[in-house]
């Protein structure tokens, strides 16, 4: 019994020093990462690059080289801090514009940068730089019943080529053009066959461009397309759902009303021919890529004992697809025991690129390079398959006299001897305590157990609040919603007499976060309608119609073009503060009440 409760005893002693022992956190580390908008695009065209770094402290503008075929322009920065469990956590983006000027396949960085007396390194990137498409000198053809505002609004779809081989993976651009309207909602374009396909689609960029002597706005979605079938197909048409803004006439003409209606366009199709890959020619290493390639191979150490790992680091870049590229092959393998390469993910930012790891024994001392490496691919451009080389390795490979003990198990095992790792029993008692005195018996030791325990307990239940406060319940979400709108209005209040005109823009962006996150909705795409969702949930027919006037009365300034003064955007202010009050008088997060005829009217 007394060894059953000193078992039990040593082993709450270990289970209270393991909760009440504080965490260790470990100093912060920089860190630094590059991001390009998109891997792709073609001459005449840019991407933007963001250089990040994280850490203790700000870090100075990285080293940005010249290189032939693009030009790089700085667009800015921008710095935030923060604290996080007591450490204090610097961030800073540096952005730029990167213009391709001639095709090819471009390696920006790695990124140098210094942060008080050292230096970090962000991330490599690659950039591929198509060869650009003639610009029209007039409006494409607009399918019939493709857009109902004819020259006004389209959609276009192209493609770098008409003839592809089969898992060549070439660049698309699907373009929306529009003038004289306004676009209130944009949706990514959908384009569904199984005979290709699709990476993800990019970020889309939007510009002016000029066509028949007529400014379009342009926005330009670009992706990249794998065929996935040899033969005849036709492609497309590209689907994409928008929504226009249409002016409304009104008796009162100060304030306008805009009518939202909802358009699916369909693009131009395009024929395509599929080959497939010739058999003829076809190396014995082929390494399933299509496209263009370049091999980079390192390794570390390059000076060994006999039966010593060699890392060797293989980086494939270039224009294809790369994702499913196998990894090069070493041209020899005499004198080394060669394990098989492993694919390794791609760093964050990291594109254009894939990486393999491969670990090589050299078991010969006359061993005194690695290599060389080769890549077979297939060139659709000149319609064979090519290799590429890089140079090998050199290493030095010193004797190891116990190369086959650490590399092989040895036949003639060392006799076992017994009884060495035996412990002897005690020849005398040692130091003696009373059972009283020992820690272990003592009231207030007990006692104290409970300390670490009771912190425990609060910081449970603390969490248990935490997460109930930030859960994503209707209920949270109408307490949170609340707070930040009371920290919004009094910020904005403050800037009423100063800057009147920025009151409209940020009361409105109040609103819309305001209503988004009360009622679980899409911050973008909230306009005066939103009373017609938001009336559920028992909404006084009074906060429904504020809600409608005050975004009438924003229409009313964004469109026209008319100027807010200090005055009315007092009232305004107070309008949103009223709306606000009213609205978290409601529960918000109750069951969704049924409509009745009363707040229909009001509406």
């Amino acid at each position: 019994m007394e060894m059953k409760f000193r078992h039990f005893a040593l082993f709450l002693i270990l289970a209270t020093g393991l909760f009440s022992q504080p965490p260790a956190y470990g100093a912060r580390d920089f860190t630094a990462r590059a991001v390009l908008d998109t891997s792709s695009i073609t001459t005449g065209e840019a991407v933007r690059l963001n250089i990040t770094v994280e850490g203790p402290a700000l870090a100075k503008e990285p080293v940005m080289e010249e290189i032939d075929g693009l030009q790089i322009d700085f667009l800015g920065r921008s710095s935030s801090t923060s604290y996080i469990n007591g450490e204090y956590l610097a961030s800073i983006n540096y952005s730029y514009e990167i213009s391709g000027l001639k095709p090819g396949s471009y390696t920006l960085g790695p990124f140098e940068m210094k942060i008080k007396n050292q230096k970090i390194t962000a991330n490599s990137v690659t950039l591929q730089v198509n060869a650009g498409v003639n610009q029209r000198k007039a409006a494409p053809t607009i399918p019939e019943d493709s857009s109902p505002l004819g020259d006004k609004l389209f959609l276009e779809m192209e493609l770098g080529k008409t003839w592809l081989y089969l898992g060549e993976k070439t660049p698309l651009k699907v373009r929306l053009y529009f003038s004289e309207i306004t676009i209130n909602e944009l949706n990514y374009p959908v384009i569904d066959q199984p005979e290709f396909v699709l990476d993800p689609m990019n970020k889309p960029s939007q510009r002016k461009v000029i066509i028949n002597d007529r400014s379009y706005e342009m926005v330009e979605f670009s992706t990249n397309l794998t065929p996935v079938k040899s033969g005849n197909f036709s492609l497309g048409p590209a689907l994409i759902n928008i929504a226009v803004l249409i002016k409304r006439q009104t008796r009162d003409p100060f304030f306008s009303s805009f009518k939202k209606y909802p358009i699916e366009l369909k693009s131009n199709g395009l024929n395509l021919n599929i080959l497939p890959l010739p058999t003829t020619g076809k190396p014995a290493g082929f390494s399933g890529g299509i496209g263009r390639f370049q091999i980079q191979v390192t390794g570390q150490p390059t000076e060994v004992l006999q039966g010593e790992p060699v890392t060797l680091k293989l980086k494939v870049t270039g224009n294809g697809n790369l994702q499913t590229i196998g990894p090069p092959s070493l041209a020899s393998n005499q004198g080394l025991k060669v394990y098989d390469p492993q694919k390794k993910s791609p760093g964050e930012g990291e594109t254009g690129q894939i990486h393999f790891e491969q670990v090589v024994i050299p078991t010969d001392p006359q061993v005194n390079k690695i290599g060389p490496f080769s890549l077979a691919y297939f060139d659709p451009y000149q319609g064979k398959y090519v290799k590429t080389t890089t140079p090998a390795i050199p290493v030095k490979v010193k004797p190891n006299p116990n190369f086959k003990a650490a590399l092989f198990s040895d036949t003639t095992k060392e006799r076992e001897s017994f009884g060495k790792d035996l412990v002897f029993i005690k020849e005398g008692p040692g130091k003696i305590l009373r059972r009283q005195d020992q820690l272990i018996y003592q009231k207030s030791f007990w006692w104290l157990q409970l300390i670490p325990m009771l912190g425990l307990i609060i910081a449970l239940f603390y969490r248990s609040y935490q997460r109930t406060l930030y859960s994503d319940s209707l209920r949270s979400r109408a307490i949170r919603a609340s707070n930040r709108a009371a920290k919004a209005l009094a910020k904005v209040k403050a800037g009423i007499t100063s800057k009147p005109e920025n009151t409209l823009d940020e009361l409105h962006l109040l609103m819309r976060e305001y209503l988004g996150e009360k009622y679980r909705l899409t911050t973008a795409g909230i306009t005066g309608d939103v009373v017609q969702k938001i009336v559920v949930y028992g909404v006084k027919p009074e906060a429904l119609r504020e809600i409608r006037e005050f975004f009438d009365q924003y229409d009313y300034y964004r469109f026209t073009g008319n100027k807010i003064s200090p005055d009315e955007a007092g009232k305004l202010w107070e309008r949103v503060d009223s709306i606000i009050k009213s609205l978290d008088q409601t529960d918000g997060y109750g069951e969704k009440r049924s409509k009745n005829a009363g707040e229909e009217r009001a509406i």
